[in-house]
């Protein structure tokens, strides 16, 4: 097994903490738990959301106040990409 060298100070929830208490009642080691989580998590290709420019969450603003700007903002947008 791999040495451990780093730490990560987490908050939880009550429930996850009364949950956790039980699991190490069941004598399972809960590090070891949440490690092997991560790993599977991380093997079955997990992907962080995607951090979206600002440019896309100002049009996103513009659709919802008012369609014509939003047919403006979409038309350069548009042709901002065609151009890049």
């Amino acid at each position: 097994m791999k040495t451990l060298k780093h730490t990560k100070v987490i908050r939880i929830d009550e429930e996850m903490l009364q949950t956790f208490k039980n699991m190490k009642l069941l004598n399972v080691d809960v590090g070891k738990f949440i490690r092997n989580a991560i790993n599977d998590k991380l093997d079955k290709g997990y992907k962080p959301k995607e951090v979206e420019d600002n440019f896309s969450n100002q049009l996103k603003k513009a659709i919802l106040k008012n369609k014509l700007k939003y047919i403006f903002l979409l038309t350069f947008y548009l042709l901002f990409l065609i151009n890049n």
